[in-house]
């Protein structure tokens, strides 16, 4: 059993600067014996990677608000030894006015770790710890962008501290650990999700960026760059069993930079084949010194983030934060003699899934789609459900009820989306307001966005209906009531959304969504009715008050924003905001909001992907399967057909062919990934009909296919679906009542099997 805590949060001793702060810290202590059992628990703010007696042991913490923070635990029996032992830790923290992700506030730096011993505490943090500033990595640097937050790397590896890992270091010269207090973190919960997978790659394509060369003899900056692309092969861990760093290649080839004049900085790119989110490491064979830069990007739309600086001799360098981009671009500056790259690798970072979900039909173009949606999807999944991965790097309310049921149909991954619903609660505001953000709740000036609290609650409901995790709506449930009504409060007279004025507000419907206003908006009333919906359908009285609200709300929204002339929503009751466009309009059919009929309008195109998934899903609940499948061709096909390895943030198939998203957008990003569920639940038709799968409708539509296989993961095991024009076969797992209606055919229902059973049905001609 664990000890209490008795260790203390420990930093460096104050520094007039304390941003950007890199941090070493270590302490020698003796063990009597080889132990049975030696647990450690640890934690840092903002990241620790830890060793033990010089071995990797992990890294850490999940992030989190400061009031609720995550420590690891690791058994470490087999790394310890009778005599003196050495825990090392290399932190980093952002720092108190640096807010790491759109304001989020990081808080301060700290360490926190405990080693338990056979039953006994053998080791804590406390003041005996032994600190040090990283000389080596250059503290005043630029922050990488407005919105991804943090800064630039500058490593200088001739300042590197050799051997401070190994017990037998000399640490007389570095300061006594520093005391936090007060403490910031006054609640210490266990990781709720396992490590993060790391996956090494190579590239698979390397070119010559700039290069000098001497015409007759033909001497170049930059020889054998092909050796690059032969990095040993691949490999797969976990984070907190991580391999070393150096990996043999096949054949001991070296990619050689030797420039040709004082003048030129020869660069090479690197192309990894498809955007890739981790840790980029570079293995030197040979130096004489001078300065790599480091430039990434999703496209080659490249920004300089890191520099290196080489010292004499074999080295290796990896920035500490984690990187993204499906290219890096090396540039040589001020090299007084060849650079030898023996490899250059990305550790590629992300959930430990498995693709046990699919959609697989004759139409090659929607197979790709589904795939790199599914990519992308795994790529967003990080220690929380990331609105992309090199960018933000932000938990959503409103990315969160797309990705996580997005990832349920694609991997059948329930603990990540039940530790963002908790996570979101656990920030959320003394009105009720669950804030847009997280995991740490931000500045109140960074601004509301209205209508994503309703959008955790809609991700608490899809959660529930795939899972039928009854214990955790229990949970959350006060948090529930208090966000609801946190909207019924937000009323005017006409029973609007009131924003009061008394702090920022955006609008996020959506990016590029063609709605002007920002104000009184239609949608967002129609996703807080629907949201007001949802917990009803989780309340255990039935929900009266919820459901009277939802359909009050919803007539408001009729009574007010209808246009008789153009039979269909406004956008917004604000001044210029008479606006139509299909978002509105499609809520509203995608809700059954409205007692009108009301058709999706021919209004401009929705061009970004987060939006593009709710209007699919209007048309679809119209019955138009044929032009849902034409847009998704369309839309996310167009992506494809411009080169998108990942779907981007914002897409418009009417731009000129081969033209890229501004560098402002993201290129991956989860929630527009929208056909990872459409296609499995719609096309192949597999939906719960009760929470947790208990029931199950099975409804194929094969629209303009002529085949298709969809397979959908769920708590009682996989549903699998086969269908053609002229017969379908399922294979069910047991425990599940599955409502069937085969293409032309009747509904039929299939009671619970006691285990996995195979039904066949011909389809009527």
């Amino acid at each position: 059993m664990d000890q209490p805590w008795q260790a203390k949060w420990i930093w460096h001793p104050p520094l007039e600067q304390m941003d950007n702060f890199h941090l070493l810290a270590r302490r020698v202590f003796n063990v009597k014996a080889s132990p049975v059992d030696a647990k450690l628990r640890v934690s840092a703010n903002s990241i620790y990677e830890l060793y033990v007696n010089g071995e990797r042991v992990g890294r850490g913490p999940s992030p989190s608000d400061n009031t609720w923070q995550y420590f690891d635990e690791y058994d470490v029996a087999l790394l310890l030894r009778p005599g003196k032992n050495v825990v090392a830790a290399r932190c980093y923290n952002f720092g108190p006015t640096m807010k790491s992700v759109l304001q989020q506030d990081p808080g301060p730096g700290g360490l926190l770790l405990q080693l338990d011993i056979d039953g006994e505490v053998a080791l804590v943090t406390d003041a005996s710890w032994c600190v040090l500033q990283d000389p080596a990595r250059q503290q005043q640097t630029e922050p990488i962008s407005g919105h991804r937050g943090g800064f630039k790397e500058i490593c200088d590896d001739n300042l590197e501290v050799i051997g401070w890992r190994n017990v037998d270091f000399n640490d007389g010269g570095w300061a006594s650990a520093h005391p936090v207090s007060p403490d910031p973190w006054p609640h210490l919960i266990p990781r709720e999700i396992p490590p993060l997978r790391l996956e090494t790659v190579a590239p698979r394509d390397a070119f010559y960026h700039t290069c000098g060369n001497t015409y007759g003899a033909g001497r170049f900056d930059v020889m054998d760059i092909e050796a690059l692309m032969d990095a040993g092969g691949v490999m797969t861990r976990l984070d907190n069993d991580y391999a070393p760093t150096r990996v043999a290649d096949k054949d001991g080839a070296c990619t050689t930079i030797k420039p040709l004049r004082d003048d030129f900085a020869p660069s090479i790119i690197l192309d990894f084949g498809v955007s890739r989110y981790g840790y980029f490491q570079i293995d030197i064979e040979q130096s004489q010194g001078g300065t790599i830069e480091l430039s990434y990007g999703e496209s080659l739309n490249l920004t300089l983030v890191d520099r290196y600086v080489m010292r004499p001799g074999a080295q290796s360098y990896q920035p500490f934060e984690r990187r993204g981009g499906r290219y890096l671009m090396l540039t040589f500056r001020g090299c007084p003699g060849p650079v030898k790259l023996r490899r250059v690798v990305c550790h590629n970072q992300s959930y430990p899934v498995e693709p046990r979900g699919t959609f697989e039909c004759n139409d090659e173009r929607l197979n790709r789609i589904w795939q790199v949606g599914a990519y992308t999807v795994q790529m967003c999944m990080q220690d929380h459900y990331e609105d992309c991965p090199w960018r933000e790097q932000t938990s959503y309310c409103g990315d969160l009820a797309v990705s996580a049921k997005l990832s349920y149909y694609a991997f059948g991954v329930q603990d990540l989306a039940r530790k963002c619903l908790r996570q979101m609660a656990r920030i959320q505001q003394p009105d009720g307001e669950i804030r847009a953000l997280g995991p740490a709740p931000g500045m109140l000036d960074s601004g509301t966005l209205p209508e994503y609290p309703a959008f955790w609650v809609i991700a608490l409901r899809d959660y529930y209906m795939h899972w039928g995790d009854a214990d955790l709506v229990r949970e959350l449930w006060p948090n529930v009531e208090r966000c609801m009504r946190w909207y019924m409060d937000h009323r005017d007279k006409r029973g609007l959304f009131d924003r009061y004025g008394r702090r920022k507000w955006w609008s996020f419907v959506d990016n590029q969504s063609n709605i002007t206003a920002t104000d009184k908006l239609a949608a967002e009333e129609l996703i807080t009715a629907h949201a007001a919906r949802c917990v009803a359908d989780m309340a255990d009285d039935g929900g009266d008050t919820y459901r009277r609200f939802a359909d009050e709300l919803n007539r408001t929204v009729e009574r007010l924003f209808w246009d008789d002339k153009r039979d269909c929503l406004i956008d917004s009751l604000a001044k210029g905001g008479d606006t139509v466009t299909q978002i509105t309009n499609g809520l509203a059919i995608l809700f059954d909001a409205l007692e009108r009929q009301v058709e999706l309008p021919g209004a401009p195109p929705v061009r970004a992907g987060y939006m593009n998934f709710y209007v699919i899903e209007s048309l679809i609940h119209r019955g138009r399967y044929d032009e849902a499948l034409r847009r998704i061709r369309d839309y996310w096909g167009g992506m494809l057909d411009r080169g998108a390895t990942t779907f981007w943030e914002v897409f418009d198939p009417e731009t000129p062919e081969g033209t890229m998203p501004q560098r402002l957008w993201s290129l991956c990003h989860a929630f527009c990934s929208g056909p990872v569920y459409t296609l499995p639940a719609h096309f192949g038709g597999i939906t719960p009909l009760a929470p947790g799968f208990a029931q199950a409708r099975i409804s194929p539509r094969l629209g303009d296919l002529e085949n298709l296989h969809a397979a959908v993961p769920t708590l009682h095991g996989v549903i699998d679906v086969r269908c053609d024009r002229s017969a379908m076969s399922l294979r069910l797992p047991p425990g599940i009542e599955v409502h069937v209606t085969p293409p032309g055919g009747e509904q039929m229902i299939i009671e619970p099997q006691q285990s996995d059973s195979t039904h066949d049905f011909k389809v009527p001609s």
